[in-house]
């Protein structure tokens, strides 16, 4: 039997994904929400609490803005296996 097939997921465009980042940072108070250091939103990274890959769609209930270090703290070292 095969296993179900990954459902598809809805693609943004690179302005409406811009968008839902600035509305994000904004509700966050312009800052990092696991540290709460004030960030830059050309510093900002977007982390998908349900990942992409596992059906989990980019909206503002399902995304935070996190600083740079502690979204490689979120998901561990590059080089751990």
């Amino acid at each position: 039997m095969k296993p179900d097939p990954k459902p598809k997921r809805i693609k943004l465009s690179k302005e409406a994904q811009k968008d839902l980042r600035m509305m994000i940072w904004q509700k966050q108070g312009y800052s990092c929400n696991t540290c709460g250091r004030n960030i830059l939103l050309k510093y900002s990274h977007m982390h998908h609490k349900k990942t992409r890959g596992a059906g989990g769609e980019d909206t503002q209930d399902n995304c935070l803005i996190l600083c740079p270090e502690c979204h490689i703290d979120t998901h561990g070292p590059r080089w751990e296996k």
